[in-house]
């Protein structure tokens, strides 16, 4: 069996002077390499254009709360009574009718000039309504 330093024996050469002819092999291509590639055309470098951020502004933030009031009609409702004190196909009006006042509270808020959406706080009823009262003929006409 042959050794394995069989070639280098032949050839009588130190195992340093395959390294040094292997680094040297290494040097080369990568010169080769480095000119080829400095011979390529190279794109034109493009401007980077950074997209300017708004500098952030201190906000104040005022809440105002508006507590308001709104007035609104109530319906009355209307009651039939059947009399035969009246000739059939009249009527009379008995008691008129009068519409009642609710008094709704509304509160909104206020931020920087944003005003939120109403909110119901409070319902009351300032005047009753007067159920309108009609008194319908039935009996014999005159």
């Amino acid at each position: 069996m042959k050794s394995p330093y069989y070639f280098l024996q032949r050839t009588k050469t130190p195992p340093q002077n395959y390294r040094s002819r292997f680094i040297a092999l290494i040097i080369l291509v990568a010169a080769v390499l480095f000119a080829v590639l400095m011979h390529l055309p190279h794109p034109k470098p493009q401007p980077v254009h950074f997209a300017q951020k708004p500098k952030p502004v201190a906000q104040v933030v005022v809440p105002t709360m508006q507590t308001y009031t709104v007035e609104q009609q109530m319906p009355y409702g209307t009651h039939t009574i059947y009399s035969a004190s009246l000739p059939a196909g009249t009527s009379k009006i008995t008691t008129p009718g009068v519409p009642g006042i609710w008094t709704k509270t509304y509160q909104t808020t206020t931020i920087n000039g944003k005003e939120s959406p109403k909110r119901l706080v409070n319902i009351t009823t300032t005047r009753d309504a007067v159920t309108e009262v009609i008194t319908q003929g039935t009996g014999p006409a005159h």
